[in-house]
């Protein structure tokens, strides 16, 4: 591999859809946002981009063979999701040691290396990911975290290992605080009115009490 690809990813970062909007046959925008979602480890969606890149300007050596990279890297990770799938410890730490990011390839409703790892309970393969860098915040096309397959499996070794899941809090349980909220914005409100016909009362009071003036 030639290492051209990481140059790119430092220049930018973050994706700039406005530099492809402004002028959709702009080779570089494409080159920048390519580069950018490789170094966010979004390794489809920058070939993706770079091809696009590619269709206005063929000839693009730099583009070419980011292309080429990133389907290399691709493979790598796709060749550990399935060794995680399978199982198999030493093909995960073997695709691993090759420089194979944890989260670049997903199966096709965004299920992570780590979430397959998780929902079989080995702790094992759960450490190794993380200590590669799967993000375990991560979720799938259905909302489940690698904690939330983990949790709904027993897998106890594995819940350990992995940060907890923030609650979601549940409609009724909104509504109740929504009802909560409301009651006491009542009680407030009329303990305001008592209070204040209470000193309209005492300033009428103490208007009757003063004596006339002549």
């Amino acid at each position: 591999m030639s290492g051209r690809v990481p140059d790119l990813a430092n220049r930018n970062r973050n994706p700039n859809p406005n530099q492809i909007a402004l002028r959709s046959d702009w080779a570089k925008g494409y080159s920048r946002k390519g580069a950018a979602l490789f170094g966010l480890g979004r390794y489809a969606e920058a070939i993706g981009t770079y091809q696009q890149g590619l269709a206005y300007e063929p000839d693009n050596v730099q583009m070419r063979q980011a292309c080429v990279d990133i389907e290399d890297k691709l493979q790598l990770s796709k060749t550990l999701f399935e060794a995680v799938t399978d199982g198999s410890v030493p093909r995960t730490t073997a695709a691993l040691h090759m420089g194979a990011s944890p989260d670049a390839f997903t199966g096709e409703d965004s299920t992570t290396s780590l979430m397959v790892a998780a929902k079989m309970g080995s702790a094992e393969l759960v450490q190794s990911l993380l200590a590669a860098g799967a993000k375990p915040s991560l979720k799938n096309a259905h909302g489940d975290t690698a904690a939330a397959f983990a949790k709904r499996g027993g897998h106890e070794a594995v819940v350990k290992l992995l940060p907890a899941e923030k609650a979601t809090p549940s409609m009724s349980g909104m509504f109740a605080s929504a009802k909560s909220f409301a009651r006491s914005a009542a009680k407030t409100a009329e303990e305001a009115a008592v209070l204040a016909k209470q000193k309209a009362d005492a300033a009428m009071a103490k208007a009757k009490e003063r004596p006339d003036t002549p």
